[in-house]
């Protein structure tokens, strides 16, 4: 019914009234029908024009039933509903006051100009795809939170990946768990900086083509982040998912950058190859589960990016069947990462790539299946030898109150040191040295036949260390987890078992070893230093041999070395 068919009706009711008080009744009944107007676009001659600009009342609503680019303004006297079976572009000004409510149920929508309104957007249906850099002068965007198997999506689309926008507003997004997963909110093809608190109920937020960063919190029970690979999206203010389960989920291909600590979830849970990148120590929360989705090819990752982190258990029904992979990307860095198992997992879903040092905690049992590339320390349950691993498992091993299950294992390293009750069982020990306390355990253990057993561990503070121990191959590494290890420069060491301390080597004079890039932990100028060594003068020694230096030799006060000063002192010169 159009307002002309509503004044002629009422007209006629009025003559036929013949009273003053029906017409003030009648009178405030059409300003009530009048404020409540439907319009369509195929009949959009209906709709009142004032000064060039589509006029609606409060409480009108908009039916959008054939396809339409509306190139004139539209002014909101209060809400305004768009609804309808077909899509509709907008390219002129929407303002005024009141709410925009857009439910056009199964079409993308366009906004190609600014909508400026003191009230809410409400997106109950559809989707609406915001362009040419045009942010909403809204305060608030409301994605339908209602859970309906209808698509509800916002879209920002500024058509390439250099152009770049603010984006204020704040947003209340529903869960699309009944529509598939499909997304609430995007961003493509732009630079997107939010710096509106998004409220979020099962909801995915989804990236492609640019960068999208989070300058404001995300508050909620769950949310979906799937950055493409050709988007990154970085996190600079906290998430706080304490509500319902706290899932935070990664999806698609790309990266996550969390740059800011405090946030709280309880689970990480990742499909496909997303990563979740940490930009600081312990800004993963401390606790907090992960896995992979239990889904086809499924493999999430976690980049300690050269920081310290401590995680929660490797468990449920996805890190049981689906590999993850915790890495380090950052090179010149070797960070810890702490894993605090609650429960049970056998399996090696668990993979490690780059240098880290490993601490196992909680009263579970862990498997691995890779090696680390520093040091793996057990102090709470079980870590679990699954499956041959080829070369050294770690720099080190230190069971420190844990156990550490060898499954049958021939298990190589440098270094095991058991103490604090540590217990080392079921399988093979090769090792350069297995440094024991009187409170370790070894149950079902043997040992290779050049396993060199020793009784004492590293003052703390030790930069490097050659014990000369188990073979010549043996002697030459460093037996710290710095990794200084010894070269041949010249000349033809001799390892003999004949040392102070277990093994020693024979310099015949010609005899130079050296390590190099020169070792940055090793203190120079005025720091303070402790050098520490067992030497012994062969017969036909010279009574000035050297066999100890460091630094540019050449270079007044370049260097720090050792000789002998006769048979019965030492020489340090510099």
């Amino acid at each position: 019914m159009s307002v002309k068919n509503v004044e002629a009706k009422l007209g006629e009711h009025l003559f036929s009234g013949g009273c003053r008080l029906g017409l003030i009744a009648l009178t405030l009944s059409c300003m009530t029908a009048l404020h409540a107007a439907t319009y369509t676009m195929s009949g959009s001659s209906d709709i009142p024009l004032v000064d060039g600009a589509y006029s609606f009342a409060a409480g009108d609503e908009l039916v959008v039933d054939v396809p339409s680019t509306n190139a004139t303004p539209i002014s909101m006297g209060g809400d305004l509903t768009i609804s309808g079976t077909a899509m509709i572009r907008q390219t002129a000004l929407i303002s005024g006051t009141g709410d925009l409510i857009l439910g056009i149920n199964n079409q993308t929508n366009y906004l190609d100009a600014p909508l400026a309104t003191p009230g809410a957007l409400r997106l109950n249906a559809g989707i609406l795809v915001v362009t040419n850099a045009v942010a909403l002068a809204v305060p608030t965007v409301y994605v339908n939170e209602e859970t309906t198997s209808a698509k509800k999506q916002l879209v920002f689309n500024l058509g390439r990946s250099s152009a770049s926008v603010m984006v204020t507003n704040a947003f209340v997004l529903g869960t699309e768990d009944k529509a598939n997963w499909s997304y609430r909110l995007s961003f493509q093809n732009g630079t997107y900086v939010v710096t509106g608190p998004i409220t979020v109920n099962k909801t995915k937020i989804h990236g492609s083509s640019g960068s999208v960063t989070f300058r404001n919190t995300i508050t909620g029970n769950k949310v979906i982040l799937t950055p493409e690979s050709s988007c990154s999206i970085t996190i600079e203010e906290p998430i706080n998912l304490s509500s319902g389960n706290g899932e935070f989920w990664l999806g698609s291909y790309g990266k996550v950058y969390l740059n800011t600590d405090g946030s709280v979830f309880s689970k990480y849970f990742g499909f496909n190859t997303a990563t979740l990148v940490c930009g600081g120590d312990y800004y993963y929360p401390s606790g907090a589960n992960f896995a992979s989705q239990d889904t086809s090819g499924a493999h999430a990752k976690l980049d300690l990016n050269g920081y310290n982190q401590i995680l929660g258990s490797f468990s449920g029904q996805g890190a049981l069947v689906k590999p993850f992979t915790i890495l380090n990307s950052k090179a010149g860095t070797c960070p810890t990462v702490t894993i605090r198992q609650t429960a049970d997992n056998a399996t090696t879903n668990l993979h490690f790539s780059g240098r880290m040092n490993l601490v196992k905690e909680g009263s579970s049992l862990l498997g691995i299946g890779e090696p680390i590339k520093g040091v793996i320390t057990v102090r709470e349950g079980v870590l679990k030898v699954a499956v041959p691993i080829g070369g050294d498992i770690a720099r080190k091993v230190v069971v420190d109150g844990g156990v550490l299950d060898l499954g049958g294992q021939r298990v190589t390293c440098r270094t095991i040191e058991i103490k604090g009750g540590g217990s080392v069982r079921n399988g093979t020990i090769a090792a350069d040295r297995v440094v024991t306390d009187e409170t370790a355990h070894l149950n079902s253990v043997s040992f290779a036949s050049d396993v060199s057993t020793v009784s004492y561990a590293h003052p703390s503070g030790t930069v490097i260390h050659f014990p000369f121990d188990g073979s010549l191959a043996a002697a030459l590494r460093d037996a710290t987890t710095n990794e200084y290890d010894i070269s041949v420069k010249s000349g033809g060491p001799v390892y003999s078992a004949e040392g102070r301390s277990g093994g020693c080597l024979y310099f015949n004079g010609s005899t130079v070893l050296e390590v190099t890039p020169f070792p940055e932990l090793v203190p120079t100028g005025n720091a303070p230093y402790t050098v520490s060594f067992w030497a012994k003068a062969a017969e036909g020694c010279s009574n000035r041999g050297g066999w100890i230096g460091y630094g540019k030799n050449g270079v007044p006060g370049g260097s720090n070395n050792f000789r002998l000063s006769g048979f019965t002192s030492i020489w340090n010169y510099w």
